[in-house]
This record gives structure tokens, C-alpha cells and sequence, in this order.
């Protein structure tokens, strides 16, 4: 099989050479070798010392996790049958691994030494990270028993694996669906680039017709777009009951989840489950973050209940609707609605977003806000041929390299995000290496026209990327997105608001025939649209942020694991009706029968944490971008000066600090909520 490429990884990655037989064989060599080095800092002298002790802690087993990333990233980016398996053979072994560092009375031992005295003399990111340190031990089991610390690597194993197989499922259910229409009349109302997608996808198949999926562009197309009620039916009961059906769907396993998780927060003496995730971000609890959810819901209700009063008066008065709205209308008819009332058609953007165009824009936005120059990387291996390579070059000469995978296929990961691959220290042999992944409309006659939301979404996963490749962090853990995880999404979510300012629109948004910019009538369409039922779409992540703290922390320790198939089927049909009920109350629409939205709702349950109990955070984080992004509408959208102050005070600080800290850094001032809902049009 000749060395494998996975043990030794550095840039260039060598994803040419990657292979399923190298999966496992590595990462059991490098789980032992850092398992060989944890012994060694058991047997370290004791009490133990920063030096001794956090620092060599702090250093462990970061081969092991490049290697795994890397893994896990092909993985949801191929999909291959033969990869995929041998992942998942190597993680219950990672997983155990990884949950006996802090349950080693020897090592917590050793970190309780080296937490007391002397911390005054350490570097300020020293003394946080020895204190996280000691934390992160004692609330991870550290002080248990002998016997409830086994538990808990089992616990953790089991979660390994039920994230795996939660997601593997959700990727089979999309690329098993597709509906097929014969007739062209039934494709009234879609657009005509939607339409010759939904033919290349028919023709892909070796089939006749128009072919829909519920990958992203295709679904979102056809439920805003299609005239036939049938169609637009039948895929929003697929896509929201994706990955549900009967004991082999993921119901079954969400009920698993919820119950490990549930046991772990108590064996380690939390209340709940968002009580022990929770307890190192800026919200510091399940019952924080819940009144922060409900709070925004209170205040946005008044406005959500007259905006679904004036769809349904739309719908009758100006369409001659007879009977209810349903779900699958929602979008379709709010569109209708936006258009008449805005004068704005979404559609009528896309030929202004060429792919190639907006990022050369993004680039130079980037360029103008912190000074950086991004130039396409040629030579690098990839592992498919649509991926792009890219270099980016700080003022210094600091160099950070990333990978671009920006549309779907099948195998692939649904969504959007972004990946560190490699923490460097800027040098050219050493840079920090990031991928981003999207599923965008794919390209038609050699050209990919993107959505305006497309545009936000490839903005925002590049937010994550420069928080990432221009960290200054001296810490791997402290480096870039290692952040709280409702910090996280500030740098994220702060580069959308790009895409709404005509002057950044201008550098990237031309007419794919004629270069000419957005005329300007459109552009104030758009601007006028942006708060058009903006209490809508609130309430729509806050139906995610409350069934997802309401299943942690209602749900979760109600539930056991039932052994037989009838148990576990009336568990999951009670988590299905306790997850629409959560969500009813928020919808602009009844749910349907069945409805099992929770079966494919990744961000909760395809990694042992992910956004578990954490889903809020992208609510909280929006109400800190519209906060941050007051300054740049104060100073100048491009000011330079307010760029390098947030490149300085956020971007390249990781959590080397308190993010409340550094928020206060950036604004001089405690964070806002109301600049959010000024920009919502909700004040």
C-alpha cells in the first residue's frame, strides 16, 4: 500500500493520494501514539506545572485530530460507501480515546498542581488557558468515580457513533429522493434557469423530463416558485420527513441521543444538557439561553401574527385562494406577495451573480476591510475536479490557504460550512489551511448564477474562513474558530451585511452579458425588501433555537432507551409530537401529519455536540453583528480603520480572551440588541 498519507499531514494536503485503506490504520497508529504520549504526562512528576503539565496537554494528539478532520471532511464531501465505513470503524476508538483524557486521575492530578501558584507570572492566554484547563477536566468528569467515569467513555463512544449514523442517513434520504415531471405545463411559474437545472438533472439520470431533488437549489426553486400545488406538496412532505420512516429512520435514533446526552449532564451533576454545554459560553445556561429565545419571540410576535394575517389576506383577496395556507404555500405565496408589494423578484438578480464575479468581489471586499490579497493556488491537489484552491496573503506576508467545494452532487453533505484542515503559523510551508463547502445552483451553459441568498451564504461561510486563516492565536485551542460557540457566528454573520451595501454590491455584482451593475430602482427593491416579513423568518429560527433547547431540556431526561421495536417506536412518535408542538406556535403555517423535521436536523444531532442546546447562539450572534456592524455604518463601510480594529479585537484574537471582552474591545461599549431589531424593520 506504500506510506500512508494521512500520518504525516502538512500543505500541501495530499487528498490525491487519500484512500479508504489508509483511514483506519491511521488513525488507530495515531490514536496509540497519543495515547503513548498521555502516559508519558501521567508519569510526569507531580504536582506538575504549566510547563510541564498544560502546555504538553494543550499539544497532545493534534496530529490525531488533523487526520480525523481531514477524514470526516472527505467523508461528507464524497460520501463514498467504502470511506464512509472505514471512518466509521475508526471512531468509536477515537471517541474513547478522547474521553479518557480528562477522566485520568493521574493527569487531573497533575492539572490541579499546575493551576495555583505561579499562574501571576504566566502571559494573560496562558493563565486562561490553564484555568480553562482545570475547568474543562472537572466538568467533564474529572472528580468521578471509577465506575461513572467507564460510563462515561461509553456514553461518548455511543454518541460517536449514533452522530455518525444520524448523518449517513440524512444523506441517504436526500439522494434517494427524486420527483420526476413529464409535461411542461406543469412547470409554470419556475424560472428559467431552475427549469434548465431541473432538465440537466433529468439528463444526468439518463431520464426524460424535469428531474427535482431535495438538495437546496432545486427544493428552494421549485416550493418558491412552482404554480403546481401537487408538486410543491409532495416535496415539502420529503424534505421535512427525510430520514423519518419506521425503525430504521433516524426518529429512533434522536430518542438515543437525547437519552446519552441527558445521562451525561446528570453523571456530571448538570441539571440539564444545555446547563452543561452551556456553562463556558456567554450564555452561561439552559435557562439564560431559553430566556433570551423567548424573550426575542415575545417581542416579535405582535408583527408575525399581522404578517400571517396579511399572507392569508393576499392569498384570497389578490390570488382567489380557496381554503387554508398550507406549508408547502408559504414560500410560494410570500413571494407572489414580496413581489407585488416590494416590486421585487428575486430572480430577476441572478443574472448579476455570476459565480466567478462575486468572488473576485468577495475577495476584494476582504482586501479593502483588512488588507489582504486572495490570488487562485495552482497545483494543489484536491479531491474533486469542481474544487478551487486560493492563496491569501496578509500585509506581512502571512499566508493561509483554503479550498472551495460550492456545489452539490450526490454523496455530498447537504448545506454550508467551513473546516480548519490545518493550524500553521502564517509562514509560506506552514500556513493555516481551511476549506469552505456550499451546495449553490449548478453551473448551466459553463456558467453558475447564484441566488442573493447564495451570495449571503457564501459570504458568511467566508466570515468563519478569515476568522479561522487570520488568527493570531498562539494556541491551537485558542486559535480561530475555537471560540464559544455563541461567538462563533459574529465573524460569520457580520460579512453578510456586505451584501446589502451598494457600494460592496458594485465591486461584484454585473450583469453576466453586459457588466452593467444593478440598476438602481432594483437595488432599492432589494433594500426594500430585506425587512419584508422579517418577523417571519425570526420566528423561524427561533422555532429551531426553542424545540432545540426544549428537547435538552424537557425532552432528554424523560426518555429511555427501549430495547424492542415498539418501545422505541413510541418513543420516537412521542419526541416527534413534543417537537411539533415546541414548533406549531412558531410556524406561519399548520404542520402537516408526520411532519418530522427533527429526523434531519443535522445541526443538533450530526456530531456528539455540534450546536446541541446551542442552536440560539446564531440568534445571539445576529444580535451582536447588527450591534458591530453599527460601527462600519458610523465610520464607513470600507473604513479602514474599523476593518483592522476587527481583524485585531476578534478576528485574530480566537478566545486567547473572554469574547465579552473582546466584543467591548471593538465597540468600547456592552453589546446592543436593538441595532437588530432597527435592522429588521422591527423596532
Amino acid at each position: 500500500m506504500g506510506a500512508n498519507p494521512l500520518l504525516s499531514l502538512s500543505h500541501p494536503l495530499p487528498f490525491d493520494l487519500v484512500r479508504a485503506e489508509h483511514v483506519e490504520p491511521a488513525l488507530e497508529a495515531l490514536t496509540a501514539q497519543a495515547r503513548a504520549a498521555l502516559e508519558g504526562l501521567e508519569r510526569a512528576p507531580a504536582p506538575g506545572s504549566f510547563e510541564g503539565v498544560i502546555l504538553p496537554l494543550e499539544r497532545l494528539g493534534g496530529a490525531l485530530e488533523d487526520a480525523a478532520t481531514l477524514c470526516g471532511q472527505l467523508e461528507s464531501l464524497l460520501g463514498a460507501p467504502a470511506f464512509r465505513e472505514a471512518y466509521h470503524r475508526a471512531q468509536p476508538k477515537m471517541s474513547a480515546f478522547y474521553a479518557s483524557i480528562p477522566l485520568s486521575a493521574p493527569l487531573f492530578e497533575r492539572v490541579q498542581g499546575s493551576v495555583g501558584a505561579g499562574l501571576e507570572r504566566l502571559a494573560p492566554h496562558h493563565r486562561r488557558l490553564a484555568r480553562k484547563t482545570l475547568e474543562g477536566f472537572e466538568r467533564s468528569g474529572a472528580a468521578l468515580a471509577p465506575a461513572q467515569k467507564a460510563r462515561l467513555v461509553e456514553i461518548e463512544v455511543a454518541l460517536s457513533e449514533l452522530t455518525q449514523s444520524f448523518s449517513r442517513r440524512v444523506v441517504e434520504a436526500t439522494d434517494a429522493f427524486s420527483l420526476v415531471l413529464g409535461e411542461e405545463r406543469l412547470l409554470a411559474g419556475l424560472p428559467e434557469g431552475a427549469r434548465a437545472a431541473a432538465r440537466a438533472s433529468a439528463a444526468a439520470k439518463g431520464l426524460e423530463g424535469w428531474r427535482f431533488t431535495l438538495q437546496g437549489p432545486s427544493y428552494v426553486a421549485a416550493m418558491t416558485y412552482l404554480d403546481h400545488r401537487p408538486t410543491r406538496e409532495a416535496l415539502h412532505r420529503a424534505y421535512l420527513t427525510r430520514a423519518a420512516a419506521g425503525d430504521e429512520g433516524n426518529l429512533p435514533v434522536v430518542c438515543a441521543l437525547l437519552a446519552f446526552r441527558a445521562e451525561k449532564a446528570a453523571l456530571l451533576g448538570f441539571g440539564s444538557v444545555a446547563d452543561l454545554h452551556l456553562a463556558d459560553r456567554m450564555v452561561r445556561s439552559g435557562a439564560e439561553a431559553l430566556s433570551f429565545v423567548e424573550g426575542l419571540a415575545a417581542r416579535t410576535r405582535g408583527a408575525f401574527e399581522e404578517e400571517r394575517a396579511a399572507l392569508e389576506r393576499f392569498a384570497r383577496e389578490r390570488l382567489s385562494w380557496e381554503g387554508r395556507v398550507e406549508g408547502w404555500d408559504v414560500a410560494y405565496l410570500a413571494e407572489k406577495m414580496r413581489q407585488e408589494e416590494c416590486d421585487f423578484d428575486e430572480e430577476l438578480l441572478r443574472p448579476y451573480f455570476e459565480l466567478g464575479g462575486v468572488l473576485r468581489g468577495l475577495f476584494e471586499v476582504a482586501g479593502r476591510l483588512y488588507g489582504v490579497a486572495v490570488r487562485p493556488l495552482t497545483g494543489a491537489p484536491v479531491w474533486h475536479p469542481d474544487v478551487l484552491t486560493f492563496e491569501l496573503v496578509e500585509p506581512d506576508g502571512r499566508r493561509g490557504v483554503f479550498y472551495a467545494d460550492l456545489h452539490p452532487r450526490e454523496g455530498k453533505q447537504g448545506g454550508a460550512w467551513m473546516c480548519p484542515l490545518l493550524y500553521g503559523d502564517g509562514a509560506p510551508e506552514r500556513p493555516h489551511v481551511g476549506l469552505i463547502a456550499c451546495n449553490f445552483t449548478p453551473p448551466v451553459g459553463g456558467r453558475a448564477l447564484l441566488t442573493h441568498g447564495e451570495v449571503e451564504t457564501l459570504f458568511h461561510e467566508f466570515g468563519h474562513l478569515l476568522h479561522h486563516l487570520l488568527t493570531r492565536a498562539e494556541l491551537r485551542s485558542q486559535a480561530g474558530t475555537n471560540v464559544a460557540w455563541d461567538f462563533v457566528e459574529l465573524p460569520s454573520q457580520i460579512m453578510e451585511n456586505w451584501c446589502w451595501e451598494r457600494e460592496a454590491l458594485d465591486l461584484f455584482a454585473r450583469h453576466h452579458e453586459t457588466g452593467a451593475p444593478i440598476p438602481a430602482p432594483l437595488f432599492e427593491r432589494l433594500t426594500r425588501a430585506r425587512t419584508f416579513r422579517a418577523a417571519t423568518a425570526q420566528m423561524r429560527q427561533l422555532s429551531f433555537a426553542l424545540v432545540d433547547l426544549r428537547l435538552h431540556m424537557e425532552l432528554a431526561p424523560t426518555l429511555a432507551r427501549a430495547a424492542g421495536p415498539e418501545g422505541r417506536a413510541e418513543e420516537a412518535a412521542r419526541l416527534a409530537r413534543f417537537a411539533c408542538e415546541v414548533v406549531a406556535p412558531l410556524s406561519p403555517a399548520p404542520l402537516f401529519e408526520g411532519y418530522a423535521m427533527i429526523a434531519a436536523f443535522g445541526h443538533l444531532f450530526g456530531s456528539p455536540v455540534g450546536y446541541a442546546a446551542g442552536y440560539y447562539s446564531y440568534k445571539w450572534a445576529e444580535a451582536l453583528d447588527a450591534d458591530a456592524f453599527s460601527r462600519f455604518r458610523r465610520e464607513g463601510v470600507f473604513s479602514r480603520a474599523a476593518g483592522e480594529a476587527f481583524r485585531a479585537s476578534v478576528l485574530a484574537r480566537g478566545s486567547s480572551a473572554d469574547p465579552l471582552e473582546l466584543f467591548v474591545e471593538f465597540m468600547g461599549r456592552a453589546p446592543s440588541f436593538e441595532p437588530l431589531f432597527e435592522r429588521q424593520g422591527l423596532a
